[in-house]
């Protein structure tokens, strides 16, 4: 299985679980065919699950049991060399009916030119033997070895790379049924540790799981980035983690010598869930759509249904029995809608459903790209903090983001022996040290984000802007959480958590706009005025957790907890905190549904992303690493800390629906962090040159 892949780096579509023809929809596969095109993909991976095997076996057996019937009425009367038997009805049954689902699939894959679809089959569980059967006959009705079809027959098919110096990638679905989890990469963890426990292979570039029916990203797991590829049917049954319509894409590439894996996953659960709309609205008559939209609820009997169409309108503009009982029948005739005899009652007709005139065009059609800048656990004060990593990406991360968001434990705090057991620096053996450490710090990310920000303005712009639009367009939203390391108050007693690093820090970036603006021709600007635009823009979480930014509300939270072994169980903690308690603020100011679709998580020193799915609206909750290499307290407790900071670029239909999401895990250390972080034995003179360099940007008193 290869790709033309050329070296500096490629792109590639990755679906599972299309479930054909079960639950599938065929407007899902004109949306892979426009994310392929989108992204400049290559290729397109199918993760098991093509067939719904389960299915097609239950319904070539009764096909089989019908046939059989018959003709064993007719063997009766005939003698028995002239007699069909029953291996001859099953054999000719199955090909028909092979034959018949290959077509029906060759109708439903799109053609994407250039592109050829590399199938891996999970023949145990999902497909079945007769799906192998049924993808075997389309590989030879799509031309072939030659055509656009390649199958792959194994739970972990290898992915050969044309990168030099980049491994396999790997596939893995399941070999067995898997069980329910409530924890959503449950599976895909499982599968992965299977699969890494038992290989003899060398370790992959990347792994991808399919038929977990979940969209998740796990950037260091087990040495390897992890994607989770969610189901691309409509999800009626949750036989383990499934909750997720949609697909992933794949970029990988290098960056300074290394290999760069960013996944996008795309979220098609709004066209699901918006289904019978675009049946609404692709149907021209005034009446029909009127009934359409009375069964879109619920199926309806005829009292029903002349309710809801007629409820809202004044008597003399009500529809009549009779023009209903018309519009029903011909919406019958166009298969539109059911009639169950049985609950007397009509219905949408769910078949018809999955041929909606939908394209990413369409669910991208008046919405945004927001771009935030995450980080946590910086520990400002530790001894191994990745104090120059952190000042050199920052600042490169924020030049196009509309916010920078501290997730909480931005200073080490005191506590547990740590100014006695060489944890803290020296120069940060006090609260007070912390924090006016932390806030220079903060101070010269923002500001080397707003003078690259500033240099990048034309002239011409800048004069357009004003003073007050210069600083907001430069200045960049800034939130911060407090964390478990800032709230140790058994040595400090502060009532204020951080209240002297927010003044100073407001202070110090006051002084430098005020410099930045006499530079760039501003000479009349007050200090009560930029203090007044940054209060608005530096603002540290309210106590409801939820901040709101050019009208994106996100979620923040830094739950005082231990890690767990399921890598999203903590993120659908804080997000069924925020959703909880959103709805119960919600009693109060009379919102639909809690609109926060994105949450925040740090504390635990791991990295992972996951898309949770609550009442058809998605929430994308976001997990970030620390910027720090190690404690004494982490190794003791055998604890991996998953380094650096996380960049979160979502698309927002014009509903505020999530269309896709794309993570950027950074992923490295500075080599000035490195002489000390990987020393052996750390020496006084590490501790004191890093000392040195921290003080030229502070300028600290030691007392």
């Amino acid at each position: 299985m290869k790709a033309n892949l050329k070296d500096e780096g490629f792109s590639f579509t990755a679906i599972s679980g299309i479930n054909y023809p079960f639950g599938s929809r065929k407007y899902l596969m004109r949306l892979i065919k426009d994310v392929t095109e989108f992204d400049d993909c290559k290729f397109v991976v199918i993760a098991g699950n093509t067939i719904a095997g389960r299915e097609a076996e239950k319904q070539l057996k009764t096909i089989i049991k019908l046939r059989w019937d018959k003709e064993r009425g007719k063997n009766r009367g005939l003698p028995s060399d002239q007699r069909i038997s029953f291996e001859e009805v099953k054999e000719a049954a199955t090909e028909e009916f092979v034959l018949e689902m290959a077509h029906g699939l060759d109708d439903f894959l799109p053609r994407i030119e250039g592109v050829n679809y590399h199938i891996v089959i999970a023949e145990k569980v999902l497909d079945k033997p007769i799906g192998v059967q049924i993808l075997e006959r389309l590989q030879m009705l799509r031309g072939g070895s030659k055509g656009d079809i390649r199958l792959i027959n194994d739970c972990e098919a290898k992915i050969p790379s044309r990168m030099s110096g980049v491994a396999d990638f790997r596939v893995v679905v399941p070999r067995k049924t898997p069980w329910y989890y409530r924890i959503v990469t449950g599976l895909m963890q499982r599968l992965i540790n299977s699969f890494v426990s038992r290989t003899n292979s060398p370790k992959p570039s990347l792994i991808l799981t399919g038929g977990t029916g979940v969209g998740a990203y796990i950037p260091f797991y087990e040495g390897v980035p992890c994607v989770s590829i969610p189901a691309l049917h409509k999800i009626d049954e949750q036989l383990s983690t499934e909750n997720m319509v949609g697909c992933a894409t794949v970029k990988v590439s290098r960056e300074n010598g290394n290999l760069k894996v960013e996944p996008t996953i795309y979220d098609f659960r709004s066209a699901v869930f918006n289904e019978r709309q675009y049946l609404i609205q692709d149907n021209p008559s005034a009446v029909e759509q009127l009934v359409l939209e009375a069964l879109t609820p619920s199926r309806a009997s005829f009292q029903v249904v002349r309710f809801r169409v007629n409820e809202s309108r004044n008597l003399k503009k009500q529809i009549s029995d009779k023009r209903l009982e018309e519009t029903l029948d011909s919406l019958k005739k166009k298969k539109f809608i059911l009639f169950d005899k049985k609950s007397n009652s009509y219905e949408i007709n769910e078949n018809i459903l999955g041929y909606a005139d939908v394209t990413l065009a369409d669910l991208m059609k008046g919405g945004r790209l927001v771009k935030h800048t995450l980080v946590g656990c910086r520990h400002i004060g530790c001894l191994k903090t990745l104090y120059h990593t952190a000042d050199e990406d920052i600042p490169k991360l924020l030049f196009d983001s509309e916010v920078y968001i501290d997730a909480g434990d931005s200073i080490q705090g005191i506590a547990h022996d740590y100014e006695y057991n060489g944890e803290n620096l020296p120069i940060a053996n006090g609260f007070d040290k912390q924090q006016i450490i932390s806030a220079h710090l903060h101070k010269k990310n923002l500001m080397d984000t707003f003078r690259a920000r500033a240099a990048a303005l034309p002239k011409e712009e800048k004069e357009k802007l004003g003073v007050e639009g210069f600083v907001k367009k430069c200045l960049i939203d800034f939130r911060f959480d407090l964390g478990n390391h800032p709230l140790w108050t058994t040595r400090t007693r502060n009532s204020i958590t951080l209240g002297y690093f927010e003044d100073l820090l407001k202070y110090l970036v006051l002084v430098e706009i005020l410099e930045e603006c006499y530079v760039s021709g501003f000479r009349e600007i007050r200090a009560d005025m930029v203090a007044k635009w940054i209060n608005e823009k530096i603002i540290r979480i309210g106590e409801d957790n939820i901040a709101e930014v050019n009208g994106i509300r996100f979620g923040v939270k830094h739950p005082h907890k231990a890690r767990t072994q399921n890598k999203s169980h903590r993120i659908q903690d804080v997000v069924d905190f925020i959703y909880g308690s959103f709805y119960a603020f919600v009693r109060k100011v009379g919102e639909k549904h809690p609109d926060v679709p994105l949450v925040y998580v740090a504390n635990f020193h791991e990295a992972a992303a996951v898309n949770i799915s609550k009442y058809g609206r998605t929430i994308l909750g976001v997990m970030v690493g620390a910027y720090l290499k190690d404690t004494q307290f982490e190794n003791h407790k055998d604890k991996v800390v998953d380094i650096g900071p996380v960049k979160a670029e979502v698309y927002f239909s014009q509903d505020g629906q999530i269309i896709y999401s794309r993570l950027r895990y950074i992923n490295r250390i500075h080599p000035e962090d490195q002489k000390l972080v990987f020393a052996k034995r750390v020496t006084t003179k590490m501790v004191l040159e890093l000392c040195s360099w921290i003080d030229e940007i502070c300028k600290l008193p030691w007392r």
